[in-house]
């Protein structure tokens, strides 16, 4: 087949070369070549602008799009922080709250009792690194014991140093709590001797009124959480994944006052300082008018780029009594802030310099690049390929990176297997084929034994790579067709179609016998001995949808958990 020359594709007559032509003898003629091929080359190079303009204004959208959605990858990353970093101060003080020896004191406060209890919180404070302060105060406000921490080091507080909180709000606030409740209080500035200590120190308190044997008040027990903990990885912009991210990332209570600003420190906490005006309602009023309208959402002004979620950190708190996720609000142990009314406002900000880091504008080529293409391209159609070849190139990079995004919303990125949205949109899509074609449907829930005593004895590294052996283990004791996913920390959940409650028993029991008998090595020398409690339930009967299995498997777990561990329960 002849080759069609590059005009053809534009609706331009080819004329073959004559070699015995002879030449032109009217110059006028030469000059109309000469006009028409200027002519055809502003056509074609105006035409070129109009389409690389409109794929530029393209490929800025599909960016913009990519950054969007990678940001809101971050912002559900430091949400999910941010609930673990606030759960696990109610944890401690409910466990703390029990402690054999705390009761002994609170039954009979005698100096031995209290010396005790003064060691006990020592070993507390020093364990754990992430409070200031742990005390008990009296029902008059004068504290009982005090273990305060100063540069990584915990110490008793002498009795003639101790001080009365009476007029304290948190005192206040916590003694007019009942039993088994929790008080939160706001972030704020931790106080000496009535004055802001400095450097500042962000703190929450989570403090509990404790009584003896017989139901008589003996006072509260408080514990000052250093936010600090908290807010170091909001403002760690210059590192990993965060760098990546381009963000900034600000942190607001309900009112817009600064808790963590990544780009102005100086205007955080201006409610505590007396500086008023430093609320994100006069940076950012447009912003702030949208935030107040949603829960979520993201915005683009001439000020960049804002990505915002409303934090309840509270909304999953434990339930006082049992030390496990509340299934309502009432439940939770929160009282003087309920779990909707604590709310935070987490904001990621990326400035017109950061978006335009990753702009076409601002890649290598230049102007005088650009136009020697436009040149060569109205010369050669190699140019237009080219120009095609590179622009399909950079769609299928961004649909890879678009099909990544997909994939890591479904996955839970530590283990490797479904998260929680995954496992319900699987379930779902059980629940709907056993509707038609009716099988029996099990399923597992699975909580590793002593697991936060895990993470507090040999560290978190070590827990990831017990969370990650134990996932490891069930996927491959586990059918192609069931469905396996973490549910969050330590606690998975596997679907099993076609299979009768006795085989899920069995199944399960595998599980336990197997993980009992191969400890996870976490280091060369060292492997850790780790067991599971196993909850089975069955649908049928009663247990009509997968809220009804859920929760029957969950009390069977918490049978399992109870009975002793390292053993399944079915429900």
């Amino acid at each position: 087949m002849a080759r069609v020359p590059a005009e053809n594709r534009y609706g331009l007559a080819a004329r073959p070369a004559d070699p015995g032509a002879k030449p032109e003898r009217q110059p006028s003629s030469r000059m109309h070549a000469v006009l028409a091929t200027f002519a055809v080359f502003a056509v074609l190079s105006t035409l070129l602008a109009g389409l690389a303009y409109s794929g530029y204004r393209v490929a800025e959208a599909q960016r913009l799009d990519i950054i969007r959605a990678r940001e809101k990858g971050y912002l559900a990353l430091s949400v999910q922080q941010i609930r673990r970093a606030m759960f696990e101060p109610l944890a401690d003080l409910n466990f703390a709250a029990q402690l054999p020896v705390v009761r002994n004191f609170l039954n009979s406060p005698t100096p031995e009792n209290r010396a005790l209890v003064a060691r006990a919180f020592l070993a507390m404070s020093q364990s754990y690194g992430r409070y200031d302060k742990v005390r008990f105060i009296g029902n008059d406000g004068m504290e009982i014991i005090r273990i305060s921490r100063q540069h990584n080091e915990s110490s008793v507080t002498p009795d003639h140093e101790l001080q009365n909180k009476a007029d304290r709000y948190f005192f206040k606030a916590a003694m007019a709590l009942g039993d088994k409740q929790t008080y939160v209080s706001p972030m704020d500035l931790n106080m000496e001797q009535g004055k802001i200590e400095v450097p500042l120190n962000p703190t929450i308190r989570f403090a509990k009124r404790l009584f003896d044997s017989a139901g008589n008040s003996k006072g509260v027990m408080v514990l000052n959480y250093s936010a600090r903990e908290l807010l170091a990885p909001l403002k760690a912009v210059d590192s990993g994944a965060a760098a990546d991210a381009l963000h900034i990332a600000m942190l607001t209570d309900v009112d817009g006052y600064w808790l963590s600003n990544g780009y102005a420190p100086e205007l955080e906490f201006g409610l505590a300082l007396g500086n008023t005006a430093h609320v994100f309602a006069n940076r950012f009023p447009n912003v702030w008018e949208q935030m107040q309208q949603q829960q979520s959402g993201s915005t683009i002004n001439n000020e960049g780029m804002f990505l915002f979620e409303t934090i309840y950190p509270l909304a999953d708190a434990p339930a006082a009594d049992s030390g496990t996720a509340a299934k309502s609000l009432s439940d939770n142990g929160i009282s003087a802030q309920t779990a909707q009314t604590y709310q935070w406002k987490l904001v990621l900000w990326l400035p017109p310099a950061s978006l335009m880091k990753t702009s076409l504008s601002k890649q290598i080529f230049s102007w005088q690049v650009l136009s020697v293409f436009f040149v060569l391209t109205a010369l050669a159609s190699i140019g237009i390929a080219q120009l095609m070849l590179g622009r399909k190139a950079l769609r299928q990079r961004r649909a890879l990176h678009l099909s990544e995004l997909a994939k890591q919303a479904h996955t839970d990125p530590l283990t490797g297997v479904a998260n929680r949205r995954r496992f319900n949109e699987l379930a779902r899509q059980e629940m709907a084929r056993i509707q038609r074609n009716p099988a029996p449907l099990c399923l597992l829930m699975l909580d590793i034994d002593h697991f936060k005593r895990i993470n507090d004895t040999y560290g978190h590294e070590a827990g990831d790579k017990v969370l990650q052996a134990f996932a490891a283990v069930c996927s491959g004791m586990l059918r192609e067709i069931d469905v396996f996913a973490r549910l969050g920390g330590e606690e998975f959940a596997a679907l099993l179609p076609n299979t009768s409650l006795g085989q899920a028993e069995q199944i399960a029991k595998r599980i336990c016998d197997r993980l009992a008998s191969a400890p996870v090595a976490v280091e060369q020398k060292l492997a850790i001995e780790v067991t599971v409690s196993i909850g089975v339930s069955q649908l049928g009967g009663s247990v009509t949808d997968l809220e009804a299995m859920l929760r029957a498997a969950d009390g069977a777990l918490y049978a399992a958990k109870t009975g002793g561990r390292n053993r399944t329960v079915c429900a």
